[in-house]
């Protein structure tokens, strides 16, 4: 049999730019980074690749493969992990002491507690506000290529567990029996027995697939801020797998044995329950928690499916980018076929079929864990396929979500230069501009991400085929009440790798040239590439690499927020990062009227650049030192970084660019900066301070004609290149006067950080609020 009864088997979100929900992560904070690790046809178009079953005169597992060999010197459960030196008690709001513990302390019950269950859901609550239901027929093509219609009739008339006459499972339907089941339980013996029957006869899993009773079992959580393997879930049954995108477990047990099953390596999540029992809202919660972790835990997953099933029904569950698609097969006993082929395509050898990347794939060592991989593309413009060896099998970035833009950075080396690139994954919203597009209008710019390859359309959540999309242009049109899911596009894109981001600076005067080649680069961007960023962050500017020249010290990433000044139109919403915000941005994300609110210009992001050099200043005392004690203008500033509080924000930020009396940007920073630092902070203070209030006047103009000729002036290109030449002049003195008076202090030169506080350690996803990018 491919079945086991073992137990004990040891999310920078951005929010997706709404008109209705909010979501995600900060993407590829530092998507380039040379060193940061991570702690993501119509019908059925997966299906189509597997050839059909052929009927089998015999069993064709070996029970001799069943069981793979115990992992030699199994490592200690993982320590705590650290908050990062860049933490601060409002970087991460959602975890508190007690909420750790708590978590820490569900960890020692053998089975998913209802305490775990709880913290748990509060992670979901985002993407459960991208539910839909699957179009009504979609079983009728769900992994119809798998199995032909004879062999499952074939399998019917001759398994003792159906009864062709009375049209039931006999081994489930309490109508067949002497006494209804009314013991949880003993359902899920039956129900084990019936699915281990069809795996067995029809499965084809060759003995690496096996169903696994893991109702006592922790399958543990990968959670930010969280020790490794502090939350778990204990799902009813699990498929667990063997192949080329699965490995064991990284904790063991809570008594020291091998984990054998885990998130890592299952392709399916099952749930028991009487129908009497069944509470449709919590099983929801139950399989997105389920899928989440699913995609995680396996980074190169494109959808999870998993179901609850009960006496008289499956509740079956896909999860994807576009978010959870629930429908029902009802009354699997009368019709048996979605059943049967239901259970094919779960256990199936094809990782396409399971959902998962081919694309990316990886070799394991001797404990079942991932040594090497490798990942290919193939180029849209020269059509060149090339395969890459991963640098690191993780991810160097992933987020920590489910439906989303699903952002996953590999670090990879080409296998004959053994020059290091950085490849980004990430879905995008059908109708949406694609980053690829925008970097190659970046192309040859100084100071700007430099894109080597890229593939535009990978997959589309529409093909997975168990719901119904419009067109963007359609949806509107539609008369239906019902929500309908947005159709999401992957696409690969192949970078130059560079340094981390200007939060690692080694000296003073490494930084200010960052910072200041970055708005070079921002300046041309705009200029020659007609394309403003709209995503100024201290995350998305990163250092050079090791003896970059002039205009390459500093490199400005992530561009999928980025637009064409052409494209760009009033709206009453903001893009960006909350906490980097231009006034007029925090003011338009307050705003009800798209018409009042004045366009993303460039001043918005110049502005956002004088936020990260003075939090930057207020932040850091020092390389990789955090200011001690932490000024409380930080404080307050780092509980503006989500979008619902722009109201508060936008306060914060008037009362200090336009109050009558002009503030100190300088009085609470840090001892470390220099003379030359603080000069250049008061200056770039008074810069964005009169672009502020220039801007803040046109807004609040009453006469529309005067406002229009007012903002054409301090938009024309002789203003653009006036007020990039000034802030840019105000770093390159301040550069000077640090060469010139030798005060830069490096970690090189021998300034050592004193251990105050945190160790450094991984960076929180968003440190700096949310993304705000939603979909339409």
């Amino acid at each position: 049999m491919p079945t086991s009864t073992t137990a004990d088997h040891g999310d920078q979100n951005r929010p997706r730019t709404p008109t209705t929900s909010p979501a995600t992560q900060d993407d590829a904070q530092s998507l380039t980074s040379r060193s940061k690790q991570s702690n993501e046809d119509d019908h059925g178009a997966p299906t189509a690749v597997r050839a059909t079953l052929k009927d089998k005169p015999e069993r064709v597992l070996d029970p001799r493969l069943r069981n793979r060999p115990p992992k030699p010197n199994a490592p200690p459960p993982a320590p705590a992990a650290q908050v990062s030196a860049d933490s601060t008690p409002e970087t991460i709001p959602t975890r508190t002491e007690a909420q750790i513990k708590e978590e820490s302390d569900c960890s020692s019950q053998g089975d998913a507690s209802p305490a775990m269950l709880e913290v748990q859901k509060e992670r979901v609550v985002e993407d459960l506000g991208y539910e839909f239901t699957c179009q009504y027929d979609f079983q009728r093509s769900l992994y119809s290529s798998l199995v032909t219609k004879e062999c499952i009739n074939k399998f019917i008339q001759s398994s003792d567990l159906y009864n062709k006459k009375g049209m039931s499972w006999v081994s489930i339907n309490p109508f067949a029996l002497d006494r209804p089941v009314t013991d949880a339980s003993e359902l899920v013996e039956r129900v084990y027995m019936t699915i281990s029957h069809i795996m067995e006869e029809l499965g084809e899993c060759d003995g690496r697939r096996k169903l696994i009773k893991a109702g006592k079992s922790k399958l543990r959580h990968e959670e930010k801020y969280l020790p490794q393997g502090a939350g778990y879930s204990s799902p009813t049954l699990v498929i667990e797998a063997q192949g080329a995108s699965f490995e064991l477990p990284e904790r063991s047990n809570d008594d020291g044995s091998v984990s054998t099953v885990g998130f890592t390596n299952v392709t399916t999540c099952i749930e028991v329950v009487l129908e009497d029992e069944y509470d449709a809202e919590e099983e929801l919660k139950k399989h997105t928690i389920y899928a989440r972790q699913m995609f995680i835990q396996q980074p190169n997953r494109q959808f999870a499916r998993t179901f609850s099933i009960t006496e008289d029904r499956i509740h079956f569950f896909h999860s994807d980018r576009s978010g959870i698609h629930h429908g029902y097969i009802a009354n699997y006993h009368h019709t048996p076929e979605p059943f049967i082929r239901l259970i094919i395509g779960l256990c199936s050898l094809d990782e396409e079929v399971l959902g998962l990347d081919s694309s990316v794939q990886w070799t394991l060592d001797d404990t079942g864990r991932k040594a090497s991989g490798s990942l290919t593309i193939r180029d849209d413009e020269t059509e060149v396929t090339k395969t890459y060896d991963l640098a690191s099998v993780r991810p160097v970035f992933k987020q920590h979500c489910l439906a989303n833009r699903g952002t996953i950075c590999w670090a990879v080396r080409d296998t004959e230069t053994k020059e290091e690139f950085v490849v980004k994954d990430c879905w995008r919203e059908e109708g949406a501009p694609a980053e690829f597009e925008n970097l190659q209008r970046a192309r040859n710019i100084n100071g700007v991400v430099q894109m080597i390859f890229h593939e535009g359309n990978r997959r589309q959540t529409k093909d997975f085929g168990v719901s119904r999309y419009f067109p963007p242009k359609d949806k509107k049109k539609s008369s239906m009440k019902i929500s309908v899911a947005q159709n999401m596009i992957l696409s690969r894109v192949v970078m130059e790798r560079y340094g981390r981001d200007i939060r690692y600076f080694e000296s003073e005067k490494q930084l200010l040239c960052a910072i200041r080649d970055a708005i070079a680069g921002h300046r041309d961007l705009y200029l020659k590439g007609e394309t403003v960023h709209c995503d100024i962050d201290w995350t998305n500017i990163l250092l050079g690499k090791p003896g970059a020249p002039l205009g390459k010290r500093g490199i400005l990433i992530d561009l999928d927020c980025a637009k064409p000044i052409s494209a760009i139109v009033h709206q009453a919403q903001a893009v960006g990062h909350c906490m980097f915000f231009s006034l007029s941005l925090t003011r338009n994300a307050i705003a009800n009227d798209d018409k009042v609110c004045p366009k993303h210009d460039y001043l918005d992001d110049i502005e956002a650049g004088f936020y990260v050099t003075t939090a930057l200043m207020h932040h850091r005392d020092g390389p990789l030192k955090r200011q001690e004690p932490y000024p409380e203008i930080m404080r307050e500033w780092w509980k503006l970084k989500d979008y619902d509080v722009c109201d508060k924000n936008f306060e914060f930020k008037k009362k200090l660019l336009l109050s009558e009396r002009p503030a100190d940007p300088t009085k609470d920073i840090a001892p470390y900066w220099s003379k030359a630092s603080r000069h250049l902070l008061k200056r770039f203070f008074i810069f964005a301070r009169k672009i502020a209030r220039a801007k803040s006047k046109i807004r609040d103009c009453s006469d529309p004609e005067v406002a229009e000729r007012r903002l054409n002036n301090l938009l024309s290109e002789a203003k653009v290149r006036e007020h990039y030449n000034l802030v840019l002049h105000l770093f390159d003195s301040a550069i000077m006067e640090l060469e010139r008076s030798g005060t830069d202090t490096s970690m090189a030169k021998g300034r050592k950080r004193k251990m105050q506080g945190p160790t450094e350690g991984p960076q929180p996803d968003n440190p700096t609020g949310r993304r705000t990018r939603r979909r339409q």
